[in-house]
């Protein structure tokens, strides 16, 4: 007679299971936890998680190192967590892993799980989660382990398939699936569509209407700057809004989703490439969001910029003399200029600093109108080399000298640790030391080798800054030619042309009045 359980599976090699206890005595753990990008948008499943294994580790008083991350599972070399994690269960710094279930180390490719697999077995590190412990030495929990890996690689194939078909589904009924819609769209959790922001719409239009009207995309790019109009794409890693570009615009303006479009499938990845998917074989319909722009509003802005493709890429840029050349002393940053017109002066050009810090805050350094006088003064300063500098120049020579010798030292030094650490491995080997004291003196020496490494990579780039330094010779020869230049050059573009010839960067500050460049030479 057969016994058929329905419900759940019940698994027999779980916690209360004391003999595998007893025989692999656990006592500091590693818990990791992946949360995928597709998770759930309304479910923390991360937080449910860690409570979860937290619970887990609390029950049996073990010692624990936490590793998160919200990544797919699917590529190891995506999973910074992961990597390190593998990386200390090399160095048998845990008696085991504590997850939610194996497919939680992966659902990738073949060679990520023989990664995993070799990497757990030969350090004898276990995998325990909540329902069962994966001892890999044990023939059944080997073969267990394989099962799980094929089922989870077929799980997210399926999963990935499953919601490939969705989104084309989706699109092709004209709804939204490509992610964060464009400025000045938001995407509607509650009815799953794609709304204008009404506090944006009359900022969308203006950049139509301002294009339209003939001002360039530069100068619309300074508008919404100054008016601290949030970017829709280039913010930066550290958080930082830079400001809108150029392109930043004209992607906007080309955008078909303000005509109303839905297109779905420009790119596809093939053998682990990313190729462009020709026009004929995406999805592109009607969608059911509301239109921003007119197809006569497209056409002209579409006609417009390939008209200023086919010109000199000179004669549609603004091209200043200290274009690329400029930087705020209190900031850092390079600084942005600005055409303004006057009855008195006629058209003339402003230097100003336009960054925001991470709070939101501007910058306080103030700008300045590039007059004659300035440019005058500027031109002084850069062919009367000021003596502080000759100072300057004199000590890096000096500098390169002394830079190199401590890169010799310090490499003597980290071969010195490098042969400790081997002689440490020999010991543990042959039980000279136990493995509690291998790891101990393993983790210090190591310290020492990384931090060592990471001196002499730092002093390695510090020659390479040094022996780029000019020599007098070579600033007194490019001063001449600065000089030859500068007094034939006519247009903006011939002065910024002759003033890279010499200059670096121009470091520029104002308190009140007062007006202080520092130049750096090339």
């Amino acid at each position: 007679m057969f016994n058929i359980l329905l419900g759940r599976r019940q698994n027999l090699n779980t916690f209360g299971v004391e003999n595998l206890m007893e025989s692999k005595a656990i006592k500091h753990v590693a818990i990791y936890l992946r949360k995928s990008r597709n998770d759930g948008e309304f479910e923390d499943v991360l937080s449910k998680h860690r409570d979860t294994l937290l619970a887990l580790v609390g029950s049996r008083n073990w010692t624990y190192r936490l590793y998160e991350e919200v990544a797919s599972g699917e590529k190891i070399e995506a999973r910074k967590e992961m990597q390190k994690l593998l990386r200390h269960v090399e160095d048998k710094l845990y008696d085991g892993v504590v997850v939610m279930d194996i497919d939680r180390l992966g659902r990738g490719e073949n060679k990520d799980w023989a990664l995993i697999k070799d990497t757990f077995l030969n350090s004898e590190t276990l995998i325990i989660t909540p329902s069962k412990i994966y001892d890999l030495e044990v023939d059944n929990d080997d073969v267990s382990f394989d099962f799980m890996s094929i089922f989870a690689r077929i799980e997210y194939k399926t999963i990935k398939r499953r919601m490939k078909q969705g989104k084309e589904a989706g699109a092709k009924k004209g709804m939204w699936t490509n992610g964060k819609p464009p400025f000045p769209y938001y995407y509607d959790k509650n009815t799953k569509s794609v709304l204008v922001d009404e506090g944006k719409r009359p900022i969308y239009r203006a950049i139509v209407e301002k294009y339209l009207s003939g001002i360039n995309l530069g100068h619309i790019a300074i508008w919404l700057t100054d008016n601290r109009i949030p970017t829709p794409y280039n913010i930066k890693p550290d958080g930082r809004d830079k400001g809108w570009s150029n392109v930043t615009v004209q992607r906007l303006l080309l955008s078909e989703i303000h005509l109303g479009y839905i297109t779905y499938g420009k790119t596809r990845t093939k053998r682990g490439q990313v190729e462009i998917v020709p026009e004929e074989e995406r999805i592109k319909v009607m969608g059911t969001h509301e239109k921003l722009k007119t197809q006569e509003e497209h056409d002209a802005i579409v006609e417009r910029l390939v008209k200023n493709r086919l010109m000199n890429p000179n004669s549609r840029r603004n091209i200043f003399p200290l274009s690329g050349l400029l930087y705020c002393e209190k900031c850092g940053c390079r600084m942005q200029f600005r055409v303004g017109q006057s009855k008195k002066q006629g058209q003339y050009w402003s230097a100003l600093c336009y960054h925001h810090y991470k709070d939101g805050s501007k910058c306080e350094q103030k700008g300045k109108v590039l007059d004659e006088e300035f440019f005058n003064a500027l031109y002084e300063r850069i062919i009367n080399v000021d003596p502080n500098m000759l100072q300057e120049i004199e000590l890096q020579g000096r500098g390169y000298n002394d830079t190199k010798t401590m890169i010799a030292v310090k490499e003597q030094e980290l071969q010195k640790h490098k042969r400790a650490l081997d002689k440490l491995h020999e010991s543990y080997e042959e039980d000279i030391i136990t493995k509690q004291v291998f790891l101990e003196r393993k983790v210090v020496r190591s310290r020492q080798i990384q931090k060592l490494e990471e001196e002499m990579q730092d002093l390695r780039k510090m020659v390479v800054d040094e022996s780029n330094y000019p020599t007098m010779k070579q600033i007194v020869e490019r001063i001449g030619q600065f000089r030859e230049l500068w007094d034939v050059a006519v247009t903006s573009e011939e002065k910024n042309r002759a003033l890279k010839k010499l200059v670096e960067r121009i470091i520029y500050n104002r308190e009140g009045n007062r007006v202080e460049l520092t130049v750096c030479y090339k």
